[in-house]
């Protein structure tokens, strides 16, 4: 985002955030993040390098090591009551956190992480 923008998009990522949290996630979204997921997932496992880091990740970090299959069926199993259930837990204003890279004041956008 340009820099002179970076303030309406924060502002702008916060207000989905909050609908999230108000409304909740649609079907419609979550199948299409569903789908993202899936397909980015599949595309990056072409690579021999991605196949590496996809596993010795899980190894190092869960000490536990699932297929590319067990990890989209887990993704499947996500239901839209947990997605939503989910957000209005994380989407408080306690729990924000923002990083910018850029030539900003650091108190210029804390008055924008209150959803």
């Amino acid at each position: 985002v340009d820099n002179k923008r970076a303030s309406l998009a924060v502002q702008e990522v916060l207000k989905e955030l909050a609908r999230a949290k108000k409304e909740g996630v649609s079907e419609a979204e979550l199948t299409k993040a569903k789908n993202y997921v899936r397909g980015r997932t599949l595309m990056k496992l072409e690579s021999s390098e991605e196949v590496a880091d996809f596993f010795g990740l899980q190894e190092v970090v869960t000490n536990a090591v699932l297929s590319p299959e067990q990890l989209l069926e887990k993704i499947n199993r996500v239901t839209l009551k947990e997605v939503n259930t989910l957000a209005k837990e994380l989407f408080m204003p306690e729990r924000l956190n923002l990083a910018l890279i850029g030539p900003f004041e650091e108190k210029k956008f804390d008055s924008l992480l209150e959803i």
